[in-house]
């Protein structure tokens, strides 16, 4: 099957997110990789989505999403996807460093997971 574009947006923006997290860590560092981050979410649970609409399933909110993709394989029960929903929600609707700095320390955990899901959907050839 045909690389979708919305499954190669997922991959550019996680290879761009695992670059951002490479380099030395500055205040706009930090910021780029969140923002890199929030381009990781919303793409993977498009290709999330894009997926299960290929295996007859509808999912229309991210939590829904996650859970669909779990129970079909695609994605591990782990607490962190569900943690990696609030955590795109608080950056997108509020700015707080504190909160900034928490989440960037999380985006390594999170990268893992990307990697995973990407893993995955490749093998299924979305």
């Amino acid at each position: 099957m045909k690389e979708s574009p919305v499954f190669a947006d997922f991959k550019k923006a996680v290879t761009r997110l695992k670059e951002s997290m490479s380099k030395e860590k500055t205040i706009e560092r930090r910021d780029s990789a969140l923002m890199r981050f929030q381009l990781s979410f919303d793409t993977g649970i498009k290709s999330i989505k894009e997926y299960l609409k290929s295996q007859g399933k509808e999912c229309y909110v991210a939590k829904q999403c996650l859970r669909s993709a779990f129970q079909i394989g695609l994605i591990e029960h782990d607490s962190s996807w569900l943690e990696m929903v609030d955590d795109r929600n608080e950056i997108i609707h509020s700015y707080n460093e504190e909160v900034a700095e928490y989440i960037y320390s999380k985006l390594n955990q999170y990268l893992v997971l990307f990697n995973k899901l990407i893993e995955n959907l490749e093998k299924a050839e979305v």
